[in-house]
């Protein structure tokens, strides 16, 4: 089973509203999972099913969109994020700021394409 827990907000003073977990079911013996924020554990399990739960947190989190299917063969998780800006705390201290290009489906990495997110964790 995988976790995933999303700290994402826009405002990064206003206080965290945690939602209801999301349980996802991924079938087959190689998935993907795209998220720019957040933590995630991996928990070793029985059966060629991937569970992922997602909670979605933060001022903005209504905004998070959630969706899955197949991209290429490869059953796909993503969390998409509408904002050109992220900005997140974390326990480890450490201030960081990424670029990165994000396509509209929420996959990025390999190839070309996308729009430009900045994300800051303070």
């Amino acid at each position: 089973m995988v976790r995933l827990r999303y700290l994402a907000a826009l405002a990064i003073a206003a206080p965290l509203v945690a939602q209801t977990p999301e349980r996802h079911t991924l079938r087959g013996t190689r998935v993907a999972i795209y998220d720019l924020v957040g933590d995630v554990r991996i928990v070793e399990g029985t059966g060629r099913d991937v569970v992922v739960e997602v909670t979605r947190d933060g001022a903005e989190a209504s905004q998070l969109r959630v969706e899955t299917g197949d991209i290429g063969g490869v059953p796909t998780l993503r969390v998409i994020f509408p904002f050109d800006r992220i900005g997140y705390r974390d326990d480890r201290g450490s201030y960081s700021i990424s670029d990165l290009r994000v396509r509209d489906d929420g996959t990025f990495g390999h190839g070309t394409g996308g729009r430009r997110i900045r994300i800051r964790r303070a």
